[in-house]
């Protein structure tokens, strides 16, 4: 998705819901990564989907090794416009 489709949507929420456009982005987003497909905003970022391998994590209260199964997590890779040097 880019932002002109992200503009579109939210233009045509915003006359039915008045000022929730900023709910509206959100939840455009998180139905994109939903569904897999990653978001690109020009000069803002990109939010995707990454995958974590499986891993063997200690439990700190008991002292034993647990094993974490591979999931999916939400990332955001800045722009390099908006990086702090």
């Amino acid at each position: 998705m880019t932002r002109a489709e992200l503009q579109h949507i939210v233009e045509s929420e915003w006359y039915r819901q008045g000022d929730h456009s900023v709910e509206t982005v959100f939840k455009v987003i998180a139905s994109c990564l939903s569904t897999g497909e990653k978001v690109t905003i020009k000069h803002f970022g990109t939010f995707l989907i990454k995958t974590r391998k499986t891993k063997i994590a200690q439990n700190i209260h008991k002292g034993e090794n647990i094993v974490v199964p591979e999931h999916k997590i939400a990332a955001w890779k800045p722009s390099p416009k908006i990086i702090i040097k």
